[in-house]
């Protein structure tokens, strides 16, 4: 009886429309911009309502024109930018002239750009190719690219001269690398030079460089023998760290990561650990951060190389190290080190305070312990050593 009664009280709802009395031919032009700016940058360039009257175009350039962020990775556009990666002669050309629309319209406003491999390449096409010193994205102050796996091909089919007519001055450019096994073919040690010396056209005199390095190679990133290091050389972080520092580039940012990382509190049950081996080249930077368990360190010489005094910090992220004390010895020869910072795995702190069987005092979680680090106040006497947590 009582879900009967129920089922009668909603059939016998109805929705009821209230009119108000009132002539509103329009809605104020504030409404509209307000709602038509919740459309995707890329769709409101490419669905052609400005015919639908003069004040309608006026409302769409002025939302246009309060874009300043174009992200083709993880942006809302982002489906529109992959289709660009893939290779299809039919369509090449339909998605051309919509990136080129998008261009030309967002161009002009735009100081933050996020752009994969090929479409990076597509963009390079629409420089201007008059020599009146005019810029495809003249107030561009920060560039981020991504190249390697999953980013389509670079180009190679543009002169010093266009490239100058893409941006300039900028303030900041990161690279991001996506290796793997198969990425050889996107990316190699000849085409990331050459990408390096095209984006240093862009940048202004006090820019920043950043370079990110993710691995997901089956082999990883430990020690190269110097057969193994010219056959692998595609795939190998310490090449591309070596090409940035033969090109004369100072990397404010390194980050080195591994993309098959395990989860830190399932090591001691792995039986193949991936490790990183630590050349002395990653120290070539002010800020180096690590998302990789770090294996082996290379040899420090102090008395047969020259200190490396831009590392001014280090972040060791949700990483394991093996061996510690030898890690700390690497970092003694950057006197102007003054921060290393260890940063926990999620829920470190809880799951230590339930863990009634002693498994945190394994030796392999030393690296999130103080006690595992005792050597820094010795070898790193003007370091700061200090722990977090990592966010989940």
């Amino acid at each position: 009886a009582f879900q009967s009664r129920i089922s009668q009280d909603i059939d016998e709802m109805r929705y009821t429309l209230i009119r108000e009395r009132v002539t509103c031919d329009n809605l104020p032009n504030e409404i509209i911009e307000q709602i038509v700016g919740f459309i995707s940058p890329v769709e409101l360039c490419t669905c052609g309502w400005e015919v639908v009257s003069s004040g309608f175009a006026a409302i769409i350039r002025t939302v246009l024109s309060r874009i300043r962020r174009l992200d083709s990775i993880d942006g809302t556009d982002r489906e529109f930018f992959q289709q660009i990666t893939i290779d299809d002669p039919i369509k090449d050309t339909q998605r051309t002239n919509k990136l080129h629309l998008v261009v030309n319209k967002l161009s002009p406003y735009l100081t933050n750009l996020t752009l994969n491999a090929a479409v990076f390449s597509k963009m390079l096409e629409f420089v201007p190719s008059t020599s009146d010193g005019s810029l495809l994205f003249p107030h561009l102050r920060r560039f981020h690219i991504f190249v390697g796996n999953l980013c389509g091909s670079l180009t190679s089919r543009i002169s010093s001269g266009q490239a100058m007519r893409f941006t300039s001055e900028l303030k900041s450019i990161e690279v991001t690398v996506n290796l793997s096994s198969e990425s050889e073919t996107l990316i190699n040690c000849c085409n990331f030079k050459v990408l390096m010396k095209l984006l240093s056209y862009f940048m202004g005199t006090s820019g920043r460089w950043s370079l990110c390095l993710k691995d997901a190679t089956r082999r990883a990133q430990g020690w190269y023998s110097p057969v193994e290091l010219s056959e692998l050389r595609n795939t190998a972080f310490i090449s591309y760290v070596r090409a940035v520092i033969d090109m004369g580039i100072s990397l404010q940012l390194l980050e080195l990561i591994d993309d098959l990382k395990m989860s830190p509190y399932m090591i001691v049950m792995q039986k193949q650990r991936r490790f990183l081996y630590m050349y002395n080249e990653f120290k070539r930077c002010e800020h180096l951060v690590i998302r990789y368990d770090i294996g082996i360190v290379a040899p420090s010489f102090h008395s047969a190389q020259s200190a490396y005094e831009e590392l001014k910090r280090v972040e060791l992220v949700a990483s394991h190290v093996l061996c510690k004390n030898d890690l700390v010895l690497y970092l003694s020869n950057a006197p102007n080190l003054v921060l290393l910072q260890i940063l926990q795995p999620p829920h470190w702190v809880e799951r230590v305070k339930r863990c009634t069987y002693g498994c945190f005092r394994n030796e392999d979680y030393g690296c999130f312990m103080d006690w595992g680090w005792a050597s820094v106040p010795i070898r790193l006497p003007r370091t700061c050593l200090r722990f977090d947590c990592c966010s989940a």
